[in-house]
């Protein structure tokens, strides 16, 4: 197995055919997998190259190939998704190597989104805020939408501990659609109003900002959603919202639409001003000391594969504005555990 490798995969949104792979020794030397690029069957993050493979009619796996040319069998029984729908079964988090979100089909004929913090060898389902793990119930799950775009993933993983995704609320028979929000790198989500729309995540996810559906009602949060702001303005309709942030400026533009009018608005919504009426009471500007060190979730002590990965996060109940342009990880050494790796 060590010297097989993947070309290229066909047909698995809309057929059975069962993968091939193709010996490396028959073209003599490893090609540059780096430049393949097609989220939907395969792409290449992190030093590995992933790809997806049918194994049979029921079975859709993914697989990965390593920089010693282990051809790696990752997990399999994913929902398989119609070229239509635009959807993959899997994401991988960008900034966090090991971190995996996944949709499994079930033996009910559901699909479950579960996230993996040791590269697919452990898959949990998603938790809501306050809701442990054993809590869970058969009839109560979260489904994400997983588009297959590159240019989203910017949006999906603004940072390393924020993650945003649409999805739905599974629960006893009934179905919800919403904004799924993340920030601490998917250990625990919050499940924003169905009502609220447009929701954009800046400052380092100091400010959440979304728009609220059929009412005049703008709503941002400072702590991480945990207190809601609402203004009313009088332009119902917000069609489109772009972030204007540098590193002393907090801004968002909006259009509105006014439809009895048929008249378009933009507003610019300045925070950086609301920062300035509050620092009255705190500084503007966060210092050192409004920090915390976040660690990549884990499951053993915080550590994979002998590295415990932290970053600076801005403490939740503070506001103040993060100016920071860059973000760096603190990398120490960790004992190595057997689970946190392969076997084959």
């Amino acid at each position: 197995m060590k010297k097989n490798i993947i070309i290229g995969i066909s047909g698995l949104e809309t057929s059975n055919v069962i993968t091939k792979t193709f010996n490396l020794n028959v073209f003599g030397g490893r090609p540059d997998l780096s430049i393949l690029w097609n989220y939907k069957q395969f792409f290449y993050l992190h030093g590995d190259f992933y790809f997806l493979v049918q194994r049979n009619a029921s079975s859709l796996c993914l697989f990965s190939l390593n920089k010693y040319d282990d051809l790696i069998q990752q997990f399999c029984y994913l929902k398989k998704y119609e070229e239509s729908d635009n959807k993959c079964p899997i994401i991988i988090n960008p900034h966090l190597n090991g971190v995996i979100y996944a949709n499994f089909k079930t033996d009910d004929s559901k699909t479950r989104t579960k996230v993996s913090f040791d590269n697919g060898k452990t898959f949990n389902p998603l938790v809501l805020e306050g809701q442990s793990v054993s809590s869970l119930k058969y009839d109560s799950w979260i489904e994400l939408d997983f588009i297959c775009s590159m240019e989203l993933q910017n949006h999906n993983f603004q940072e390393a501990w924020i993650v945003k995704f649409d999805g739905t609320y599974h629960r006893k028979g009934l179905s919800s659609h919403h904004t799924f929000i993340s920030l601490n790198g998917g250990k625990s989500w919050k499940m924003l109003h169905a009502q609220i729309d447009n929701f954009i995540v800046l400052n380092h996810g100091g400010l959440i900002f979304g728009s609220e559906i059929g009412t005049s009602n703008i709503k941002f949060s400072f702590n991480e959603g945990i207190n809601w702001n609402t203004k009313n303005i009088w332009a119902k309709k917000v069609i489109g919202i772009k972030p204007l942030q540098f590193p002393d400026n907090l801004a968002i533009a909006a259009i509105h639409y006014k439809e009895d009018t048929h008249t378009y608005y933009l507003f610019i919504y300045n925070f950086s001003s609301i920062f300035s009426i509050l620092s009255l009471i705190i500084e503007q500007i966060c210092k050192i000391t409004d920090f915390k060190a976040w660690h990549v979730p884990r499951y053993f002590q915080n550590c994979f594969q002998g590295q415990q990965i932290s970053y600076l996060k801005k403490k939740s109940q503070l506001i103040c504005m993060d100016n920071r342009t860059i973000i760096q990880q603190d990398i120490k050494t960790c004992p190595c555990f057997l689970l946190d790796f392969p076997w084959y």
